[in-house]
């Protein structure tokens, strides 16, 4: 099930494929693979992380939780650190063979980065039907690192890009 879930974050990046550990975050790059990772798993078999894909350069910070949500719809969710509450926004992607696995990515990079510099922990309320809430919670122990480790090997693969180009 890691596997599959690394998978899904990481787009079908490899989980064997080169990675590097910083305290509770893992940075990762298939080896044939145009998305470099940096992401955590919680005890509940959640993952939030941030992907890089190398051909554009963009960056993501996203989250893989299972309940279903729309492709394409915004659902509004609540960040919680040691640093601060704020309120953020969520996107929902269908991703994999015929959009069976879901990634909701956050709408506000930067401030998704800089909760992910500050503090030790970060929870994640999402509303649900019926009233409900989904509450997730993450280490934040090496996001930091591991997010500028991704940045870097996105930036470098794309210099090592043999790829033509139109200027």
């Amino acid at each position: 099930m890691k596997k599959l879930v690394l998978g899904v974050l990481g787009l079908l990046v490899s989980s064997d494929a080169l990675a590097q550990k910083f305290q509770d975050w893992t940075t990762t790059r298939g080896v044939n693979s145009d998305v470099v990772a940096a992401e955590t798993a919680n005890d509940s078999s959640g993952y939030f992380g941030m992907l890089c894909y190398i051909s554009s350069q963009d960056c993501y910070w996203a989250l893989v939780i299972e309940p279903t949500c729309e492709n394409g719809s915004s659902y509004p969710v609540m960040a919680n650190t040691d640093a601060g509450a704020q309120s953020l926004e969520l996107t929902c992607i269908h991703v994999g063979k015929e959009g069976v696995d879901k990634l909701m990515v956050f709408r506000d990079f930067d401030a998704i980065s800089e909760l992910a510099k500050k503090g030790s922990r970060v929870g994640f309320a999402v509303p649900m039907k019926g009233g409900q809430f989904r509450v997730m919670r993450f280490s934040l122990l090496g996001a930091s690192a591991a997010s500028e480790r991704a940045s870097e090997l996105t930036v470098r693969a794309q210099s090592k890009n043999t790829r033509d180009l139109t200027l």
